[in-house]
């Protein structure tokens, strides 16, 4: 990091020079310069939302294959009486200008609706009318017909006859084609041109679009939203036009960079990736904050300096800091990175760009901020860091609080992990495009008025297989069918249901001149197949293949809500798998793969967070440069995310698609403060020797940046709280709240945890009491580096001996011996009747080496001043032997020199 900060803060105009260039690389990817096209683009496929070569995908792929699409728009007119001339003739109308529609493959309505009947011993398969009835005996005999219609009562006409359904399905669009063209709309505009009626206009493929037409163009309020609370917080936390503009410098480099990435490869923004810029906002300025804050605090600390020395203030921010920075970056990345597990496809590639987009926050941070710094060089009116005002003041209260009460506050945080335990257990997994959009929105509300109209508009698809050839063409499998469809009207989430047995029902009793009795599946496979050709394409289309060995069953449900629909089809594949074996069966379509991408969630979710735990435990290890250090501070972590899985729980929030995802995201940011504490601490208390004072110094120095940082995210996700669709609103809320959990725990249960910690070791205190580098101060440790020091070291013992007391007696055993820290000893003799002094021992000096030769004390040693010593004894020698044998070969050489030095002296002193 030393090199990395000499480059930076040294060649500055270079490092913003490269910048340059590569911020021109990637407007190029955003717009294309020359024309000013944009080249990213928004795809809201909802295809996105289903697992990628998912077997149930394609299964359903294939389905609609064979029977077509299973969605459509539906256009619904109402009035006081559906079978009135003047009604009926819309209809006709509205049904001739949508099929010259050339983006429409077909469309059903009222006129032109297959009817069979009976008509003079012929079978006559075609539309209820071709010509509008006027006469009241007409309508009223086309009412019966319809209304008494297995298949269209109460479906294709509302129960009421006040309101009447044509349904307009676009197989030849792509979804991002029906968005752009804002299709429902136009076909809607279309309808009223020819018809003259009030239209509305809903369907699965309508609600979808409006879903994505709307998240799209919400962003324009959110982006300036998220930017204006990132200039009005920084302008609050620096005061200055330098504070404010830096991060909003970096963050918007950060966020140019990442969509030209975006641009140059191709990707698109869909229904989920679309939070991806407000996020970088959001994150660019917790990463800048702390970068500007503590840049402020060495210059503080510099008082005034010369542009020189200022380029040293900023070398000295990037050695300081700079790996804290990246160590934040990559758990981040590691947070959003275990969203690339997921077999959801739109998570996926939310959780891809994430990560580009948080290395490039970190890269600015490390980059641009600190070479901006460099180049302005030091402000013309220095902010002094007022130490001990209120804000110190606070902190430090607040610290001295967590010290405190230390054992209740970790019994809190056990309490609260408890209870969110409880609450995850209660999760419910629940999705719908419907109920995403609030109560009053319009979309929402004509959805459910037409959906109470028509009795249930959603629909799922029962795919029914054979192995044999005209199986379908067969009474009993017919049978079967309709056994089915019988069993699935009684269920009360289904309004009604069509297959290849209703028509070939209705065929039947045509064929008997319109005989009730005749409503019945024939005896005799000949005569079933006699029956379908007669109806041809238009009794078949839609149900069974060419080779009548696949059918469907076509089921109109009243729900939407993916947590419905599971517990509807897993009773649905309870009734199939009765079945006789020689048919295969399975529900299918768009509500069904929803339903099950939400499993697809659950399962991911529960793999990204393991994953994320994981590495996070170990790079958090890896920084703190312990195992144990490493697993307290991801406490703090764990806790905000299983309360807010269980406040889900708890409160009844669904896990959906959007709140998915706010557990990888809040771990990957509430991590990045826990590393700053974590790592001042560490430093803090090394420096003052002390756990206790490194815990207030590092809430001190922190408490005011997190807190900004943390209100600026809570604030960022809370914008979303103005969405119209429900899942934004959760996201932004449930986003917020975890935040704040989180900073709470930051500056309580981390305190509170680093207090109990014994991270300062005997070496951390030898360099407050010898310096930076005990090694060279002390005899027994030359020629060894600072690491192998350190291993010696730590197999001492630190003891304090008071003036007066005597060390050792001469002749005494000996079998450890002393290195002094601090204090004053002295070695004598006593001969002929006197005292002869031998010599004085002060820091950094060895005494009592001679015994672990001799194994006896070659002088009487009493202690002047008041000393704390080094204890190293024999065994501890012997143990480094065995397993460092380098260090004891150089610790023992250093030994044998001190004897000679110590040995020398003495026969000097006798002399």
């Amino acid at each position: 990091m030393k090199r990395f900060a000499a480059l930076i803060a040294g060649r500055p105009a270079a490092v913003l020079s490269v910048l340059a260039v590569l911020t021109a690389l990637a407007l190029q990817g955003i717009v294309d310069l020359r024309t000013g096209t944009p080249r990213i683009r928004v795809d809201p496929a909802i295809d996105r939302l289903l697992p990628e070569d998912d077997e149930e995908r394609l299964f359903h792929d294939r389905a609609r294959q064979i029977f077509g699409d299973d969605e459509f728009v539906l256009l619904v007119a109402e009035a006081n009486d559906v079978f009135h001339p003047d009604v009926l003739a819309a209809v006709q109308r509205i049904t001739d200008r949508l099929e010259r529609e050339p983006d429409v493959s077909r469309v059903v309505s009222l006129a032109n609706a297959v009817h069979t009947r009976g008509f003079e011993g012929d079978l006559i398969v075609g539309p209820f009318f071709e010509e509008v009835p006027e006469a009241p005996e007409a309508l009223q005999e086309l009412r019966e017909r319809v209304m008494g219609h297995p298949i269209y009562g109460g479906s294709l006409v509302a129960k009421d006859a006040r309101a009447t359904a044509v349904l307009v399905f676009t197989e030849r669009l792509s979804d991002l084609e029906f968005v752009q063209r804002d299709f429902g709309g136009h076909l809607g505009a279309l309808a009223r041109e020819a018809s003259g009626l009030s239209i509305d206009v809903t369907g699965s493929s309508h609600v979808k679009a409006r879903l994505s037409r709307t998240i799209v163009s919400e962003l324009s309020f959110i982006l300036p939203c998220v930017m204006g609370i990132t200039i009005l917080l920084s302008a609050l936390a620096f005061r200055s036009v330098r504070g404010v503009m830096l991060p909003l410098s970096a963050i918007g480099l950060a966020l140019v960079w990442t969509l030209g990435i975006m641009g140059w490869s191709g990707a698109t923004l869909n229904l989920v990736s679309n939070i991806i810029p407000p996020l970088i906002i959001t994150l660019g300025f917790a990463s800048a904050v702390h970068v500007v804050s503590e840049y402020q605090e060495l210059l503080s600390e510099a008082g005034e300096v010369d542009r020189a020395a200022h380029r040293g203030v900023v070398r000295r921010l990037l050695e300081g800091l700079g790996l804290t920075i990246a160590m934040n970056g990559l758990t981040t990345m590691l947070g959003f990175g275990s969203l690339c597990v997921s077999s959801v496809l739109a998570i996926r590639e939310f959780g891809s760009w994430a990560v580009v987009g948080v290395f490039l926050i970190t890269f600015s941070s490390l980059t641009f901020l600190p070479a901006m710094l460099a180049v302005l060089g030091p402000p013309r009116r220095l902010r002094p860091r007022e130490h001990g005002g209120r804000g110190d003041a606070f902190a430090s209260r607040f610290a001295s609080f967590d010290i405190r009460h230390r054992r209740g506050i970790l019994a809190g945080g056990g309490a609260l992990l408890a209870l969110a335990l409880v609450g995850m257990s209660l999760i419910e997994v629940s999705t719908g495009f419907v109920s995403n959009f609030t109560s009053r929105s319009e979309v929402r509300t004509t959805f459910e008025r037409v959906d109470e109209l028509l009795g249930g508009i959603s629909s799922f698809t029962i795919v029914i297989e054979s192995d044999e050839d005209g199986a379908f063409t067969r009474p009993e499998n017919l049978r079967e069918l309709r056994d089915l469809q019988t069993w699935l009207a009684a269920q009360p989430e289904i309004a009604g249901t069509t297959s290849l047995a209703d028509g070939v029902m209705l065929l039947h009793q045509a064929f008997l001149g319109d005989d009730p009795a005749g409503f019945s599946i024939p005896e005799r496979q000949r005569l079933v197949k006699q029956l379908l050709l007669f109806g041809g394409d238009q009794v078949t289309r839609g149900f069974v293949d060419g080779n009548q060995r696949i059918a469907n069953v076509t089921v109109r449900t009243s729900v939407s809500e993916s947590g419905d629909v599971a517990r509807l089809v897993e009773r649905v594949q309870e009734r199939l798998d009765a079945l006789p074996q020689r048919l295969r069966a399975r529900p299918t379509g768009s509500l069904v793969l929803l339903a099950r991408t939400m499993d697809d969630i659950v399962r991911g979710q529960l793999e990204s967070i393991a994953l994320a735990i994981v590495t996070i435990y170990l790079t958090l290890s890896v920084l703190l440069t312990s195992l144990r250090v490493g697993l307290y501070a991801l406490l703090p972590n764990l806790i905000p995310i299983a309360a807010y899985y269980g406040t889900l729980g708890l409160v009844g929030i669904p896990l959906n698609l959007s709140t998915s995802l706010i557990g990888a995201i809040t771990l990957g940011i509430a991590v990045d403060d826990t590393i700053h504490f974590f790592s001042r601490f560490a430093r803090e208390a090394r420096v003052l020797g002390d756990e206790v004072s490194g815990v207030r110094s590092t809430l001190v120095a922190l408490f005011r940046p997190v807190t900004f940082t943390s209100v600026g995210l809570v604030l960022g996700f809370c914008v979303l709280m103005f969405s119209e669709l429900q899942n934004q609103v959760l996201f932004g809320l449930l986003s917020a709240f975890t935040i704040s959990i989180a900073w709470l725990l930051d500056v309580t249960l981390s305190p509170a945890i680093c207090a109990g910690v014994r991270i300062v070791t005997l070496w951390d205190l030898l360099g407050l009491d010898l310096g930076p580098e005990p090694e060279r101060s002390i005899r027994l440790f030359e020629g060894l580096s600072g690491r192998q020091a350190r291993v010696v070291a730590l197999m001492t013992s630190l003891v304090t001996v008071e003036p007066g007391q005597r060390l050792f007696r001469e002749g005494a055993e000996g079998r450890h011996m002393y290195v002094v820290i601090d204090g004053e000893l002295v070695a004598s003799l006593e001969r002929d009747g006197r005292r002869v002094e031998l010599s004085r021992m002060r820091r950094g000096d060895v005494v009592g080496e001679i015994a672990l030769f001799g194994k006896a004390r070659s002088a009487d040693v009493e202690v002047v001043e008041r000393a704390r010593l080094l204890r190293l004894d024999e065994q501890s020698l012997a143990r480094l032997a065995e397993r460092r044998p380098r260090i004891a070969a150089r610790v023992y050489r250093n030994l044998t020199g001190i004897v000679a030095e110590r040995l020398f002296g003495t026969m000097h002193a006798l002399r």
